[in-house]
């Protein structure tokens, strides 16, 4: 465990402390990016010091869920504020152009889509798996065409998350 002393300077506009603050942004550089940024949730404790150093910990929601849902239904805030930590919720990445929503957000988890071969090959899924999108971000990787779905076993985009 790396411990930090602390930054020494008040939590950013915004963030309440003891509670669920959405709406936060990092810039990402990533060629197969669509927009550039991606979004996350922050829970800081109610009683954060900003002389004290504190442990992060990074809360990643499953395939059909965002920062915000995972937040209020897993109950890492909760021991973030008894245990003394930072809880971060980011968000996969919502480039799937049929979910105007951003409710299908993704991750790519180093091959799971079907660009990179593993152990089996670049098959990540069975023959009579349902066909994924093409995301934004595998049109930007020339991996597929948009408007499409996807013809290999690809179930996540293309951004680099790892």
């Amino acid at each position: 465990v790396v411990r930090s002393s602390g930054c020494g300077k008040p939590l950013p506009y915004g963030v309440l402390p003891g509670e669920v603050t959405a709406g936060n942004s990092v810039a990402v550089n990533d060629p197969y990016h669509p927009r550039g940024i991606r979004g996350y949730a922050l829970f800081v404790p109610s009683w954060y010091d900003p002389n004290a150093d504190l442990p992060l910990v990074l809360d990643f929601h499953g395939f059909y869920d965002n920062a915000v849902s995972e937040a209020r239904e897993d109950g890492v805030n909760l021991a973030a504020e008894n245990e003394g930590f930072i809880a971060v919720y980011p968000n996969g990445l919502a480039d799937n152009p049929e979910d105007p929503h951003d409710w299908w957000n993704q991750w790519n988890g180093g091959g799971t889509n079907g660009t990179v071969a593993g152990r089996y090959g670049k098959r990540t899924c069975t023959f009579d798996h349902s066909p994924y999108p093409c995301y934004e971000s595998c049109v930007l990787a020339g991996v597929c065409e948009r408007g499409t779905t996807r013809k290999d076993c690809g179930c996540s985009g293309c951004a680099d998350d790892v």
